[in-house]
């Protein structure tokens, strides 16, 4: 199966078009030499405004919107005490996954466990102690993890 995006749909083809008509459009207005409306002020005004917001929606891109129902996956999350961790941690939890976060210090792995189930709503989310330049609380992490999940 190929995830191949259409030229089309590419937000540097987009982007492309709008430049290359942005470029051409006063060039030809400027040696029509008609003496026509595209001379004008106001049309040319316009122009630059149409352009700007065209580039600006191209330049933002797209939302994404989960759709995806995790009931019943078990996550493992480390570095969940702060930061994009912990943020991964909330939005799957979000989505109702069983929810694992390994913290440096079984009170610290509590507090995190806590605030993720705070900010997520949900209650399945759980905290251990997981050092991981310690390989003797790797270990007991992974236990730990396996008990969980049966």
């Amino acid at each position: 199966m190929s995830n191949k995006v259409p030229v089309l749909e590419l937000p540097e083809f987009k982007s492309s078009i709008v430049l290359g008509v942005g470029i051409l459009f006063p060039i030809i207005c400027a040696f029509c030499g008609c003496g026509c409306i595209c001379n004008s002020f106001i049309v040319f005004a316009i122009y630059v405004a149409g352009l700007l917001y065209f580039v600006r929606s191209i330049a933002v891109g797209g939302s994404y919107t989960p759709n995806k129902n995790l009931k019943g996956e078990t996550i493992v999350v480390t570095g969940a005490a702060a930061g994009i961790g912990m943020d991964t941690a909330i939005e799957l939890a979000k989505l109702g996954g069983n929810v694992i976060v390994g913290v440096r210090g079984q009170s610290r792995a509590d507090k995190v466990a806590q605030e993720v189930k705070e900010k997520s709503g949900s209650s399945t989310v759980v905290g251990f102690h997981l050092d991981l330049s310690n390989l003797s609380t790797v270990k007991d992490f992974a236990d730990k993890v396996q008990k969980t999940m049966q």
